[in-house]
């Protein structure tokens, strides 16, 4: 029982969250776009919704960028899933991560292919 306490899956708020994300997808995806257009970030960021967790959404790109570019992803990001959502409050924890991208393809664009954090927006 106290597995269950701790799994926020069943918690209505967030499965009515999640439901939402999932039918606006292809609205977040292409708000998160026309953002990172706006702030110059020429990234492409995937949206997932999962079916299980605390998470609303997870998002993440398959290059490495420098710390402070993928900070301002994230908001970007976060912001999105927030509005589209209807969420008060978010916020971002980080998940390892790696791709099966050619890394040469990778490296000849001056970006680099070594895992890293994925956040996860998450109803607080």
């Amino acid at each position: 029982m106290e597995a269950q306490q701790l799994d926020r899956t069943d918690d209505d708020a967030v499965i009515a969250h999640r439901a939402r994300a999932r039918s606006m997808l292809p609205q977040i995806t292409e708000q998160v776009k026309q953002s990172l257009d706006k702030a110059g970030i020429g990234l492409d960021v995937f949206v997932m919704i999962p079916s299980s967790g605390d998470a609303v959404a997870t998002f993440g790109t398959v290059v490495d960028p420098p710390d402070e570019v993928w900070d301002r992803v994230s908001e970007i990001a976060c912001s999105a899933v927030q509005k589209a959502v209807g969420l008060e409050h978010v916020r971002c924890r980080k998940l390892a991560c790696a791709t099966t991208a050619d890394r040469r393809s990778i490296d000849s664009a001056g970006l680099t292919s070594m895992p890293q954090p994925i956040p996860n927006a998450t109803a607080t």
